[in-house]
């Protein structure tokens, strides 16, 4: 989403990480990067990037072409990026992809669940 002049823009991320109807992590990562210069060049100072429903693209790719997605999107940019990817744990897990689930956890720097929060930057304990 975009915002300038009181005005939200936004686009369907389907569209810029998708090729031939497959999920491509070299598109994403071309798209992300000419978003964010895009952005700069309109003097904002990050971006942000939200899939607010990440496991429906199982739909369009099988669990370990998604976790390569994932894996690829996990690179260092020059240019501050937030992006939160959204799953749901309990529609993972009624369709037994609770391997899944786990998987994406070293692929995300903070996790955030009803019962659980994760840090992967935060080794000690409380």
């Amino acid at each position: 989403m975009l915002e300038k002049d009181r005005c939200l823009g936004w686009m369907l991320v389907s569209e810029l990480c998708t090729d031939n109807r497959r999920l491509s992590g070299a598109k994403a990562l071309h798209s992300a990067t000419t978003l964010m210069e895009e952005d700069h060049d309109l003097g904002f100072k990050g971006t942000r990037i939200i899939a607010s429903n990440a496991e429906a693209y199982l739909e369009i790719s099988s669990p370990s072409e998604l976790l390569q997605y994932e894996k690829e999107l996990g690179a260092s940019f020059n240019f501050p990026l937030s992006a939160f990817c959204l799953y749901s744990g309990p529609r993972l897990v009624k369709r037994r992809l609770d391997e899944f689930l786990l998987s994406l956890f070293p692929l995300h720097g903070v996790i955030v669940a009803k019962t659980l929060a994760w840090d992967k930057g935060k080794t000690s304990s409380a």
